[in-house]
Formats: structure tokens, sequence, C-alpha cells
């Protein structure tokens, strides 16, 4: 008689299935996992889950970093919001918001910036990597201050 080995836990909790989406490897271990439970608000469940930090100003560029590494566009609408908000800098939050497509950001940001913020703003390293269309509402603006 052949004697048949019982799944470990991991195996069994995180086998694939219809409702993974997703792949984390750990350890050399696929664990087959839905992206929505990214969503969980698990810093609420209990004071021992501190280390899962609500998005602030330090963080938020990271977790965007994440979101867009796995694939998970409806993180840019839950931050977009908060970044509107909360400005990190000016031209933070337009080189984010070009970065991550988020277009309420950048229009807000561009509308606030004067003459001589373009001039800072342009003489940043990242300006010429700026999407064409970001630059041309900055264009735009510019010509109507």
């Amino acid at each position: 008689m052949t004697e048949t080995s019982k799944p470990s836990i991991y195996e069994s909790t995180f086998a694939k299935s219809d409702k993974t989406d997703a792949v984390l490897v750990v350890d050399g271990k696929k664990l087959h996992v839905n992206k929505a439970c990214n969503k969980l608000n698990l810093c609420s469940k209990s004071p021992t889950d501190s280390f899962f930090q609500p998005s602030n100003e330090e963080n938020v560029e990271n977790v965007l970093e994440l979101a867009d590494r796995f694939s998970i566009l409806s993180v840019t609408f839950y931050l977009e919001p908060f970044l509107t908000a909360f400005s990190i800098s000016v031209c933070d939050d337009i080189r984010i918001g070009d970065k991550y497509g988020m277009t309420d950001l950048i229009e807000k940001r561009v509308a606030r910036l004067s003459k001589e913020d373009f001039k800072t703003l342009a003489a940043q390293p990242f300006f010429e990597s700026l999407s064409d269309d970001t630059k041309s509402g900055m264009l735009y603006r510019y010509m109507n201050i």
C-alpha cells in the first residue's frame, strides 16, 4: 500500500483556484492569492498589525510602485484624492501624477503654478521624462498666466 502525503497547510490554503488571480513567491514557494485581498484595511483589525501603515506622504509613492508592479490599478483611484488633498510638493505631485496617470492631480497642481514655479519645475531632472500631455498642459497654463 502506498502512503499519500497530506498537503501542508500552506499548499491547501494557497492552492490555485478559480478565485485566485495572482501568484506571490515566498521562499521559493508559490502562493496563489486574489488581488482583492490587498484592498483589506488590515491595520484596523488589531494593534498587532501596526506595521501596516495607512497612506501618508512618506509611503504613498512606494504604495504606487507596488501597485504598478503587481498591476493593481485600483490603488491609484484611492491615492489620487489623498495626493490632491495632502501635497508632498508640487514638483513631486506632478512627477508622480504623470508617472501613474493621475490627470486630476496634474491639472490641479498645474493650475496653481506661477511663472517662477515653472522655472523651478523645468530645472528638475525628471522634467524631460514627463509625458507630452503633461508638458502641453503646463505650456497652456504658462501662456495664460
